[in-house]
């Protein structure tokens, strides 16, 4: 049986990283001493420091006293969504780079020790969140300032194993009951339609959902399974109504294929309202699509080659521009977020941000 580490450094950064970075000017200017950030070296803010992500040489062998034990790792999970996320003297881009740096550190230390499930799930849950967070808040940023990417990437390997926890708990508690049952998995109806719309249109998505337990086949994830159904289906008007009804995560990951939706519904119509000399009026095509204003229908509009006048929407079916002129058919199957340039909708906007964020982070 293969034998894991166990931490011994009980502080967010261990004492020989702070000393090296502050020789080597590497520390973050969220970890520098107030007061010192002019000095030659400035001096680290050993209460802000938090350990950095490094890759693991092959065969090297881990010191224990710069691995964090769970307890640790948990208290530093905690100080980055409530300490640091929090920050409003930094843009975000700044501070989600940094917090996503050391959650893999985070990560990585739970990988070396093997963490149980409980440690496990309780980590991974604020980490699931800040990346489904950042998805929204940063979606349509240039790459060199966010790579959507990246950040979905690591959101999905973590929710991945977040579920895979979930149910390894589910064998576990069938067998012996235990005291941590009610807090480990009640937040989990969140986190399995979270899953499914992020992967929305997806058939294993879609019957995991289905095969759930009754006990987690809640309101959420049953309206997660319709959504995703709904995408599929091409239902645009059904699909932009439910929204509105999603808790504020759930909502600003699915709003994030609203851009989808509208480009179909704008084909879908063009079909359907094919007309030289009737024209659709531009606030019911707001109300259904979710826009903020009627210049925002116009400009997506304009961006499909349909033209607005007085009375309406021409959607003629000869104006409906497959690719733009700066899109081709290759970025289509490559860039899956262009389609429609896209504003976010006001009210997930309030739903979102009207939310203490620590608390949206931590126990939504």
């Amino acid at each position: 049986m293969e034998k894991y580490i166990q931490g011994e450094c009980m502080t967010m950064c261990p004492d020989e990283e702070i000393k090296m970075r502050e020789t080597q000017k590497l520390l973050h200017i969220l970890e520098i001493a107030p007061g010192t950030e002019h000095y030659r070296l400035p001096r680290a803010d050993k209460n802000k420091m938090v350990k950095e992500f490094g890759r693991s040489a092959a065969g090297k062998t881990h010191n224990p006293k710069s691995i964090r034990p769970p307890s640790v790792l948990l208290k530093t999970v905690h100080f980055l969504m409530t300490e640091v996320a929090t920050n409003t003297t930094i843009p975000w881009n700044v501070i989600y780079d940094y917090i996503a740096d050391r959650l893999r550190s985070i990560r990585q230390d739970m990988i070396i020790q093997n963490t149980n499930l409980a440690h496990t799930i309780t980590i991974l849950q604020p980490i699931v969140r800040f990346y489904a967070f950042s998805a929204y808040t940063l979606y349509g940023c240039n790459r060199s300032i966010f790579d959507d990417f990246l950040n979905n990437k690591h959101l999905l390997e973590c929710l991945k194993r977040l579920l895979n926890n979930y149910d390894d708990f589910d064998i576990l508690i069938k067998t012996k009951q235990t005291e941590f049952e009610e807090y480990l998995l009640e937040n989990r109806p969140q986190f399995e339609a979270m899953y499914i719309i992020f992967n929305i249109g997806e058939e294993a998505a879609i019957l995991r959902g289905i095969n759930l337990d009754q006990k987690w086949r809640t309101s959420e994830v049953e309206s997660a399974i319709k959504l995703s159904i709904l995408f599929s289906n091409g239902n645009y008007v059904k699909y932009c109504r439910l929204i509105t009804h999603f808790p504020p995560i759930l909502a600003a990951l699915a709003s994030l294929h609203l851009p989808k939706m509208r480009r179909w519904g704008f084909k879908v119509m063009s079909n359907a309202y094919n007309s030289k000399t009737l024209t659709y009026p531009v606030k019911k095509f707001k109300t259904i699509f979710l826009y903020n204003s009627d210049e925002e229908v116009e400009q997506n509009c304009g961006h499909f080659g349909f033209p607005v006048g007085v009375n309406g929407i021409s959607l003629q079916k000869q104006y409906f521009k497959e690719n733009t002129e700066n899109e081709t058919e290759k970025d289509n199957k490559n860039k899956p977020m262009y389609e429609v340039p896209f504003v976010k909708p006001e009210f997930i906007e309030e739903k979102v941000f009207d939310t203490c964020l620590s608390d949206l982070l931590l126990y939504s």
